[in-house]
C-alpha cells in the first residue's frame, strides 16, 4: 500500500505564537494550506507546552480549528496524558468522549467525514 501525504509548510507551533508582526500571517498561511491538502486525518495537540501561548499571542488559529474540525471532521481518537505516569489511548474512540475527564494536556484524532 502507497500512501501519498500533500506537503505542508515546515512550523513549529510556537512560532505562531510568538508576539512578532508575522504570526496572523503564518497562521492563516497554515490555515489554507491544511485545507488545500484536504487531510483524511487531523491531529491536534492540545498542550500548552507545546504551542508555547503568550498572553498576547495571535489566537486566530484556535477559533479556526475549532470551526474547521466541527465542519469537516469527526473525532476519531483521543490521548488524554493524565499524569507523567499515565496516558490513557482512546484510538479509535470507542467510548463517549463525554464521559472521559480530559486533563489538561491532551490529543484529538479527526478523521474527515465522506
Amino acid at each position: 500500500m502507497r500512501i501519498s501525504i500533500p506537503p505542508l509548510a515546515t512550523f513549529a507551533p510556537y512560532e505562531l505564537m510568538e508576539p512578532q508582526r508575522f504570526a496572523g500571517r503564518m497562521q492563516r498561511e497554515i490555515m489554507r494550506e491544511v485545507e488545500a491538502a484536504r487531510p483524511k486525518y487531523l491531529v491536534v495537540v492540545a498542550v500548552a507546552t507545546s504551542w508555547l501561548r503568550w498572553p498576547n499571542s495571535e489566537t486566530e488559529i484556535f477559533e479556526w480549528i475549532d470551526r474547521y474540525t466541527a465542519e469537516n471532521f469527526r473525532l476519531d481518537g483521543l490521548v488524554n496524558i493524565v499524569s507523567r505516569e499515565r496516558t490513557d489511548y482512546y484510538l479509535p474512540l470507542s467510548v463517549d468522549p463525554g464521559s472521559i475527564q480530559l486533563s489538561p494536556f491532551y490529543v484529538l484524532v479527526f478523521e474527515r467525514k465522506t
